[in-house]
């Protein structure tokens, strides 16, 4: 089936809830997670999607770990079985392992995990507050090397083994984990595929591969356990679920993705229908930062930088009069905090 490029892009923003929001939890977990190592970016990606996200009901209903690409994500707690499959290979240096490594034994890791544990059962913790308790309890300089790695360590161990969590905060607040049974890991990885065709596709083999962290040989025979229909848009050739018969929203003249955004992070970048190629390193860095981006009639058209009241635009492209108003009105509709609207030559 041929879509033109204008409804696919339509379509996809429909089922992200950029132009049909939804409840907040809903879309955590229908997007497979919202890339949260940054908490800011991680809050703009479910403000602009949801219709009754609230600090509170966000801190009590979703939690954050390390998932996809091994990379930290937020999602509800009620997935954890999910997120947290059985069979589960993330890259873990030694550090970030309940064994041996160079700073600390796995038996002083066993001692501090009991400690961390039982000191979370009585209530969330601070990673300053921990640190501080392990200290207390004899934890070597050498030793909070390994324990308390600003990538990862004891605590990126625990979250691994489902034992405990971050909160969906700003802070780095941790939480003792539920008891759950982890999910199967061929029926995770079918739902979590059958939850990005739904909310991402049409899409291509690469850009699964590239969301996922995988080879496209995987994502190609993970597809074959789906009942999925081909898609041609330009050169794309996508595959999904069959799409709705009702016409998507029409598609708003400015959108300002946060950082890291999932629109941004569904697609390989080399051939993203929302990215030209010519801007792809001015989104993404060689560092592995992905900046928050200005989308102008569906596609990303600029970047753009809060500080304090004022909001700093820098389009890609040359914007007429009348365009240049349109973007300043729709800036100060999605930033009501802000009082000056600065476009960049």
């Amino acid at each position: 089936m041929l879509l033109h490029p204008e409804e696919y892009r339509a379509r996809i923003l429909a089922a992200q809830g950029l132009t049909l929001p939804g409840r907040f939890s809903e879309i955590a977990g229908n997007l497979c997670g919202i890339q949260a190592q940054y908490q800011g970016h991680a809050h703009r990606a479910l403000t602009l999607r949801s219709c009754d996200l609230t600090p509170e009901d966000a801190n009590q209903t979703l939690v954050k770990s390390w998932t996809l690409r091994g990379t930290l994500h937020a999602f509800p707690k009620k997935d954890l079985p999910l997120f947290l499959h059985a069979g589960r290979r993330p890259f873990l240096r030694p550090v970030d392992t309940l064994e041996t490594d160079p700073h600390a034994t796995a038996a002083r890791k066993a001692y501090f995990s009991q400690l961390i544990l039982e000191a979370l059962r009585e209530g969330p913790i601070d990673r300053e507050g921990l640190k501080a308790l392990c200290r207390e309890k004899g934890m070597t300089e050498t030793e909070q090397e390994s324990l308390f790695n600003p990538w990862g360590g004891l605590l990126r161990a625990l979250c691994e083994a489902g034992r405990i969590c971050h909160a969906f905060c700003q802070e780095k607040i941790f939480l003792s984990c539920p008891d759950f049974m982890p999910l199967e890991e061929d029926a995770a990885r079918h739902t979590l595929l059958a939850r990005y065709l739904a909310a991402y596709g049409p899409a291509t083999i690469s850009d699964a591969a590239y969301f996922f962290g995988t080879t496209q040989r995987a994502i190609r025979e993970r597809f074959k356990t789906l009942s999925l229909a081909e898609y041609r848009v330009e050169d794309r050739v996508c595959f999904g679920f069959p799409l709705p018969e009702a016409s998507p929203p029409p598609i708003p003249f400015a959108l300002f993705l946060g950082g890291f955004d999932p629109l941004l992070l569904g697609y390989d970048p080399r051939n993203s229908p929302f990215l030209f190629p010519e801007h792809r390193q001015k989104i993404f860095t060689a560092g592995g930062q992905v900046h928050p981006v200005l989308l102008i009639n569906g596609t990303v058209a600029g970047r753009w930088k809060q500080q304090g009241t004022k909001l700093t635009v820098t389009p890609f492209l040359r914007l007429s009069k009348t365009e240049g108003s349109l973007l300043e009105a729709a800036a100060f509709a999605a930033f009501p905090q802000i009082r000056q609207v600065l476009l960049l030559p």
